[in-house]
């Protein structure tokens, strides 16, 4: 069985819907011929929020999983040092400064170092690595120029071509496309998520496309062997409308909390029947949220669940009268489709998509479980809202899915398809 040492920074006991794409890659190589080592930085509960027990759990007994020293710590100091000596500015620049592409490259020596020693100890032929952040990719790089082996990176987001790409200054912008062509030049293969971002890599970095691999996320059928357990819906007697994951500042729930306010000024006996539940990581976005939903008369109708684990957040999107997704309006808007997205299509509960026109709004419309709209379409927005409540009051039938459509995004599936692209670039055949 041929070996694969998979980098990333992101693994359980983290959560989150990043953690899970190399989590159950790693979970089902070994059904295609292949054995996953993986190589992370060693994780510190302070540092990150998102811990989920639930996906450790999911790690495979013979898994091997290597933890790498870190100097994200040692810097950490140091700046909380020069931010009490010369003010947070001064520090949040420094950071900026030396952090290229991204803080995460202070993990990369370790990772660096590490990755060889387990290379030369096993033989290794073949390297993964998963961003984000973009900085793990140098990690490929520098194995590809030492350890001499075949490199595969995956990017679950683009780097330079990501909506959220804000470099510091123009020279940093330069350092960065620099790195990401050099990765380009490097890997021998680049999986994506979407074709969106393969055809905007292709075009602007003029990379062969042959070279180039379409894997999306999807789901886990084993996540929902015992769905029978989840309880089907809410038993507060109201119209439950459900969102798990993040906002941002370029999109938040205001277009859903504006088409309520309309909504319930029209119909104001509607007002007590409805309930919309938040689950994620929002600290730093819970005190807008409220407000927006303050100003929209709309702040009884909201709950907070919290960072859930992803058991938790299953059980929660399967009591749902009615799903939401929302997503940003930018740089690769139409290619987009949250992570979630595979999820809530296996659930089989009814969505409404907040978000552009592109590729989640085809795929969630083509299901024939849901309905898309942009955030501007604001009495659309409550028109379909009103839609899906007259239905849900009329006990019409909700469940069931498009088992054909999905069949494409099952864990396993995609996991076949990595352990191909392992098999093309070693040039050895594949399952």
């Amino acid at each position: 069985m041929e070996k694969v040492l998979m980098i990333t920074y992101f693994f359980p006991p983290l959560g989150g819907s990043g953690v899970q794409r190399t989590l159950k890659f790693a979970k089902y190589l070994g059904e295609f011929g292949w054995q996953p080592v993986v190589l992370t930085k060693k994780q510190k509960q302070q540092w990150y929020k998102a811990y989920d027990e639930t996906l450790a759990a999911e790690i495979p007994p013979h898994l091997e999983v290597f933890r790498a020293y870190s100097f994200e710590g040692l810097v950490s100091r140091c700046l909380r040092l020069g931010e009490r000596l010369g003010g947070k500015r001064w520090a949040e620049k420094l950071q900026g400064l030396i952090a290229v592409p991204d803080f995460a490259v202070f993990a990369i020596p370790g990772l660096f170092l590490r990755a060889r020693r387990i290379i030369k100890r096993d033989g290794i032929e073949i390297v993964f690595t998963s961003s984000p952040p973009p900085s793990i990719h140098l990690a490929g790089i520098l194995l590809k120029l030492f350890s001499r082996v075949k490199w595969v990176a995956d990017y679950r987001d683009p780097w330079t071509q990501n909506p959220y790409y804000r470099p510091v200054s123009g020279f940093h912008d330069q350092i960065n496309h620099w790195l990401e062509r050099k990765a380009h030049h490097f890997a021998d293969g680049i999986v994506l998520i979407n074709a969106g971002n393969q055809k905007r890599l292709v075009e602007k970095f003029g990379i062969p496309p042959e070279k180039t691999t379409v894997i999306p996320n999807g789901y886990d059928e084993q996540d929902f062997r015992d769905r029978d357990g989840f309880p089907p819906r809410f038993s507060n007697g109201k119209f439950n409308l459900v969102y798990t994951g993040s906002f941002y500042r370029d999109y938040t729930p205001e277009p859903l909390f504006l088409a309520l306010k309309k909504l319930f000024s029209e119909r104001p006996d509607l007002r007590t029947r409805f309930h919309f539940h938040l689950a994620g990581p929002l600290e730093g976005m819970i005190d807008q949220i409220r407000k927006m939903a303050k100003e929209s008369g709309v702040e009884e109708n909201l709950e907070f669940h919290g960072n859930l684990d992803h058991r938790d957040s299953l059980r929660l999107i399967a009591q749902a009268d009615l799903l939401l997704l929302f997503s940003w309006s930018g740089i690769g808007e139409e290619a987009c489709v949250p992570a979630k997205t595979y999820e809530y299509l296996r659930v089989g509960k009814p969505i409404l998509g907040i978000l552009p026109r592109g590729d989640c709004a085809d795929l969630i419309e083509k299901s024939g479980k849901g309905y898309a709209v942009t955030p501007r379409e604001i009495d659309s927005l409550k028109a379909l809202i009103l839609q899906q409540f007259e239905k849900w009051k009329r006990g019409d039938p909700t469940g069931g899915n498009n088992q054909e459509l999905l069949r494409p995004y099952e864990r396993k599936t995609l996991t076949r398809q990595i352990a191909r692209v392992f098999a093309e670039v070693l040039g050895k055949p594949g399952k």
